[in-house]
């Protein structure tokens, strides 16, 4: 072997040995979902609304996951399990309406923020199923988490526009009950497979109810950054969700929780950076501990060999 091809090797090794590991592309994922928010507030300026980017970002998605199963030989519809796809259609539509709709009330960094208390949801929901009081340090990480809320959120409680609370709240729930439903009743179900019908089957019911009933809420973008922007948010998306798969399926839901983490970092710097919101020193703290609960959270889960909440929804 030459010494070219021995570079070669190695070269083609370390790149194996990097897209296997998986933590790059949970990192990628995480980045994507984060940057969406930001994203999507510069849009609505230019006349897009929450409502027509949560169902165009579903259908773009279930169309491109269409294609690359069919392409693979993968592609089904999974009928016997319809009522439980249906339920975490609805509630994959509620984690999209609710983010992308609690930004355009309230700031990018606020809505962020009471989303990303879904995983200790999680872990409240899951104690009460196994009919256990949560441990001394789950309630410690209930509170932190609940303290990071009351200073991020206290200073300008008066000011906010409910509508953004009320729908980062129903993003939360969503997700939660998303989770829980899909770690009981579909684990046994192709990844891929259930993206496409859960995307599809959202975008077709909420894009029906919204057009037969309010069909104000679909509001196309009025200019050609508001276009090109839309597109933007379902060509993140669409890599997010790719990017989550293998993730989780290499680096293990221990590692891949860990890392989706810093989504709600990505989203904060966003806001700061790209927006310009401004936070007080106080709410700085509260979103520290927020986000440091959450992270303590997912390393004691996988210190004790529990697997967390793999992250993202599909």
């Amino acid at each position: 072997m030459t010494a070219k091809d021995e570079k070669g090797g190695m070269r083609e090794g370390l790149l194996k040995a990097i897209l296997l590991d998986g933590r790059p592309l949970a990192a990628l994922s995480a980045a994507c979902f984060g940057i969406i928010t930001t994203i999507a507030t510069i849009a609505y300026a230019g006349g897009a609304s929450p409502m027509m980017l949560a169902i165009v970002r579903a259908g773009a998605a279930a169309l491109m996951l269409a294609a690359w199963l069919k392409m693979n030989g993968r592609f089904q519809l999974n009928l016997k399990e319809a009522p439980v796809l249906l339920a975490i259609a609805l509630c994959n539509m509620g984690i999209s309406v609710g983010v992308l709709g609690s930004v355009f009330f309230i700031p990018v960094s606020l809505a962020a923020i009471v989303f990303y208390t879904f995983p200790l949801l999680i872990a409240a929901a899951n104690a009460l199923l196994a009919r256990r009081a949560p441990s001394a340090l789950e309630s410690l990480f209930f509170l932190l988490a609940f303290l990071g809320l009351v200073l991020v959120i206290g200073p300008r409680f008066g000011s906010l526009d409910w509508r953004g609370i009320a729908l980062a709240c129903l993003a939360s729930l969503s997700a939660t009950a998303m989770f829980l439903i899909s770690e009981r009743k579909i684990r046994h179900l192709d990844d891929m497979a259930v993206s496409f019908q859960v995307n599809a089957c959202g975008a077709l019911l909420v894009g029906a109810g919204v057009l037969l009933f309010k069909p104000s809420l679909f509001a196309l973008p009025e200019t050609a950054l508001s276009g090109w922007l839309t597109l933007a948010v379902c060509g993140f998306y669409l890599l997010a969700m790719v990017s989550f798969f293998p993730a989780v399926r290499y680096a293990g839901s221990a590692k891949s929780a860990l890392l989706f983490n810093t989504e709600p970092v990505v989203s904060l710097l966003g806001a700061v950076i790209v927006l310009g919101e401004v936070l007080s020193a106080q709410q700085w703290l509260g979103g520290a501990l927020v986000i440091g609960t959450l992270i303590a959270s997912s390393l004691l889960r996988k210190t004790h060999g529990v697997p967390p909440p793999p992250g993202r929804p599909v």
